[in-house]
């Protein structure tokens, strides 16, 4: 059987991408500067040192991310090098840019975006760098989740039985769903057919002739593989520890960004604003989460005691950060990485 490889339709992506920046221009260029005077001088009296630590920070989550992937890549692949660390982290870079921005579940990147990269650069197959890729984040949701469960009895359960069982309750359920139900879900064919025709139509934006038989043929392939990357123990814990530093990371960046405003932000602030920032950027329909994600760090911040020009003004620094600067470095990488592809293919075209 032939593996299923899409072929990514460039032209209707750039034209996707286009229209999302022209969107996020429009934005920018509504919002009225005087409203936003005292933010700009809490921006401008920061300890731009903080600030610089705060996107060494992040760097260092996209270098754990690597590391990450890189386990999954070949756990899957039984053990094999695979494509080198620099290709990895470029290509990491690239994802999150087009993260950035695709909407509706950030679905550009994940996983169409970073497996058609690394396929092409690393000769990686389909199946495999596609299990990896899901592979990779089994363990975000219930971190996620536990993030938020935790801010939450830290803020408002502590002294509160009902609510401190509440919450126990309902972070155990939440859980062991989340834990269970891909695997049982993926076991019925009624499932892999209808996470099949998703795909499909996720795929035909940015794909040529998306075939619905061969993606559920390709789904049933990787199936195995992709709780392979979990059912070594040596790379499932590797994979979990990774996963629960990048999320470290993260709460270490929010932490570094309200310092460098002369806020004193508790623990609880930063499980809940991190968490919950998000859950709203995967429901939302903007590219990157746009507008869900300032508003739920915004309405988080002030909801835990941060005034509301601190409040905005880490926001639009924390955004800056994992929205404005990825973009930009991923776009550079993407392009750089879209060179390295054709100079590929030009030595291919030549011997023909």
């Amino acid at each position: 059987m032939n593996e299923y490889v899409p072929k990514i339709n460039l032209r209707r992506s750039l034209l996707i991408i286009v229209l999302v920046l022209a969107i996020a221009g429009l934005a920018g260029w509504l919002l009225k500067p005087e409203l936003f005077s005292h933010m700009f001088e809490a921006i401008r009296n920061a300890n731009h040192l903080l600030i610089g630590l705060a996107i060494a920070t992040y760097t260092c989550a996209v270098v754990v991310w690597t590391i990450r992937w890189r386990i999954a890549l070949r756990s899957v692949d039984d053990g094999n090098p695979g494509p080198r660390f620099a290709t990895l982290f470029w290509t990491i870079w690239s994802a999150i840019f087009l993260n950035n921005v695709t909407p509706f579940l950030r679905t550009g990147g994940d996983p169409f975006g970073r497996v058609y990269l690394v396929r092409k650069l690393g000769n990686v197959k389909y199946s495999t760098a596609i299990a990896a890729t899901l592979g990779e984040h089994v363990f975000d949701p219930p971190i996620v989740v536990s993030l938020l469960l935790v801010g939450l009895f830290l803020q408002f359960g502590r002294g509160s039985f009902r609510l401190t069982m509440l919450l126990l309750v309902v972070g155990a359920l939440v859980v062991a769903v989340m834990v269970i139900s891909p695997r049982f879900i993926l076991k019925k064919m009624i499932g892999v057919r209808l996470i099949g025709n998703i795909v499909t139509r996720i795929a035909g934006r940015f794909v040529k002739h998306a075939n619905a038989q061969r993606i559920i043929e390709a789904i049933e392939g990787f199936y195995s593989n992709t709780f392979a990357v979990i059912g070594r123990p040596r790379d499932g814990l590797s994979i979990g520890g990774l996963t629960a530093l990048m999320w470290a990371l993260d709460l270490l960046r929010l932490y570094i960004i309200l310092r460098a405003l002369d806020g004193d932000p508790g623990i609880a602030v930063l499980l809940v604003a991190s968490s919950l920032s998000t859950i709203m950027g995967l429901l939302s329909v903007l590219p990157g989460g746009l507008v869900a994600v300032e508003g739920s760090l915004i309405s988080v911040f002030i909801l835990f005691g941060v005034s509301p020009d601190i409040a905005t003004a880490a926001t639009l620094i924390e955004r800056g950060i994992s929205f404005v600067l990825s973009s930009i470095v991923g776009a550079g990488a993407f392009f750089y990485l879209g060179v390295k592809i054709s100079e590929k293919k030009r030595p291919s075209l030549e011997t023909e």
